[in-house]
């Protein structure tokens, strides 16, 4: 993936929480972590780091798009008093900021970072203005949810083993 997105401008690579716990380590670990390994995934999370990002945003027919792990809302946004187009900068200053709030242990809060969210809080409070695509939370296929505030956006969910049901374009 890292050959792919140095070599291709179309590859972008979004952080996930299984990701992030290796960036930082000692500071949270979540399910999954793997000490054996963890100081080599450290170091090429570490030599890659200029490709990664918590948000892809891009523009289509008119629609605006914002990729990211889990999905952003307006509460994270608000509490940390930024916009989302100032996300990637502030995630290279302040990587503790997107760690798992506590509260629901599975992330399940409007208040989780774009790592955490589940699809019911993301889409309660989800940022308008924006169709999201999201991954994080396994669906057997793409699943597309409707944005109760956000009539013209809505949110996809595009994680699971089918590959020939996702294209969503």
């Amino acid at each position: 993936l890292f050959t792919c997105a140095s070599n291709d401008e179309r590859v972008h690579l979004c952080i996930g929480n299984h990701d992030y716990h290796y960036m930082l380590m000692g500071y949270q670990r979540y399910s999954g972590f793997n000490s054996r390994f963890a100081w080599t995934y450290r170091s090429i999370f570490k030599e890659y780091d200029a490709l990664l990002n918590i948000a892809y945003f891009f523009e289509k027919d008119g629609k605006m798009y914002l990729c990211s792990h889990a999905g952003v809302t307006n509460t994270f946004l608000k509490n940390l008093d930024i916009d989302i187009y100032q996300m990637n900068l502030y995630w290279d200053e302040h990587r503790e900021e997107f760690g798992h709030k506590r509260g629901n242990p599975f992330g399940d809060n409007v208040y989780q970072s774009p790592l955490w969210i589940r699809p019911n809080s993301l889409i309660a409070d989800a940022l308008p203005g924006f169709t999201q695509i999201v991954g994080h939370t396994w669906h057997d296929i793409p699943t597309r949810y409707e944005i109760p505030h956000d009539k013209d956006n809505c949110i996809w969910v595009i994680c699971g083993e089918d590959e020939e049901n996702y294209a969503i374009f």
